[in-house]
């Protein structure tokens, strides 16, 4: 279930910033801000439910799982990697939004 949801917000995401007309120029300071925030939130929300829910898998078989521990962490293993894909792709979003500070238009002009 978890990794039918990490798709879908891979899908559903990408089309949302390109109804919202997020890019690193094309968009306001806020919007931008918005999109990426809600983007880290939902990659926190994966990591953490996928990673847990592997966890617990995992541990529970007492280490008598085997060969279906590599399975665990493939199908476990893809939605933690997508949530952080989002967590960082939001990260970007918001850091981008920021104004640049005087240290770094220095190093920019100099």
């Amino acid at each position: 279930m978890i990794g039918l949801t990490s798709l879908l917000m891979l899908v559903i995401l990408p089309l949302m910033l390109i109804v919202a007309g997020v890019s690193a120029n094309g968009a306001s300071e806020p919007t931008r801000k918005l999109v990426g925030g809600i983007m880290l939130a939902v990659g926190i929300l994966v990591m953490t439910g996928s990673g847990l829910c592997s966890a617990a898998v995992l541990f529970a078989g007492g280490g008598a799982m085997g060969s279906a521990s590599l399975l665990v962490l493939i199908v476990g293993g893809l939605p933690f990697v997508s949530g952080f894909g989002l967590f960082a792709w939001g990260r970007k979003l918001i850091r981008a939004a920021r104004p640049p500070s005087d240290e770094e238009l220095r190093r920019r002009f100099d």
